[in-house]
């Protein structure tokens, strides 16, 4: 239950209306027993102008009896109506979860209309909101695994699948670079775990496409210059060579030689 609004107005008006057509039932019934016992009693009517009249009052009778049935079916529709505002009264979450105060304000004591308070958190349904680089954006669809980790807990692997990519780019500020980081949102939807809990620091591995048996090298080893792509070989005694390569996959952290380099080779980190 979110919230419940002020029900006593609500609940004297319906004890009224309840009370009012309680009273028009018994005062109809009140009714139709004296007008039993007064045919019982009644002698027989000799003159025209008698029977007129009677026949006037049992019509006015038949007319007033419907006239209170109508007001009590009105009555009646009046009462239902303020029973079903009565249950709106008392609002439920349309969803389970934890609800959350806006953390800009404490718990308010009175609202208006349209204020932002909140929010519900189904800790069932959490998402990883990732930011990745133009380097890699247009390699990541939706539908692709992703293996998640929690920065407090190193050692916990956590199942997710890409749900959304961003069309559009937020800048961040490098460290090293007087320009703009172009970066893209990337929502990854999570398995429930007990773990799991808003605002925590996550970090995703996607595996856009896999390659057997690759040889790579550490992309900090990787320099470019022109067209050109070289490492700078290790020969031992302090002695470094410049060997040119050709590269394949790429991604932060390694890359992939496709020629210019064997197994075992030593190549220098910039």
């Amino acid at each position: 239950m979110l919230f419940t609004l002020d029900q006593s107005s609500l609940k004297n008006e319906i004890a009224a209306a309840e009370a009012a057509i309680r009273k028009a039932e018994l005062e109809s019934e009140l009714n139709a027993f004296v007008s039993q016992q007064e045919d019982e009693s009644a002698v027989p009517i000799g003159t025209e102008p008698e029977r007129l009249k009677a026949l006037a009052a049992e019509e006015a009778a038949r007319l007033n009896n419907e006239l209170n049935q109508v007001n009590t079916q009105i009555q009646e529709q009046e009462l239902a109506d303020k029973k079903a505002r009565l249950r709106t009264a008392v609002y439920h979450a349309p969803a389970t979860g934890i609800f959350l105060y806006d953390s800009s304000s404490e718990r308010p004591q009175t609202v208006t209309d349209n204020q932002y308070i909140g929010k519900i958190v189904d800790l069932n349904k959490l998402e990883f909101i990732a930011s990745v680089g133009e380097q890699d954006i247009f390699r990541i669809k939706q539908g692709m695994k992703v293996k998640v980790k929690m920065t407090a807990m190193k050692e916990l692997t956590l199942n997710g699948e890409v749900t959304e990519v961003s069309k559009f780019a937020t800048t961040t500020t490098g460290q090293n670079t007087a320009g703009q980081i172009p970066q893209f949102e990337v929502v990854i939807s999570l398995q429930p775990d007990e773990h799991l809990i808003g605002g925590l620091s996550l970090s995703g591995d996607i595996e856009t496409v896999r390659k057997e048996n690759a040889v790579v090298v550490s992309s900090m080893a990787v320099m470019h210059e022109g067209e050109q792509t070289f490492v700078m070989l290790d020969k031992g005694n302090g002695q470094y060579e410049r060997q040119e390569i050709k590269i394949g996959l790429e991604t932060t952290e390694k890359t992939e030689v496709l020629s210019g380099l064997k197994p075992g080779d030593t190549v220098v980190l910039q």
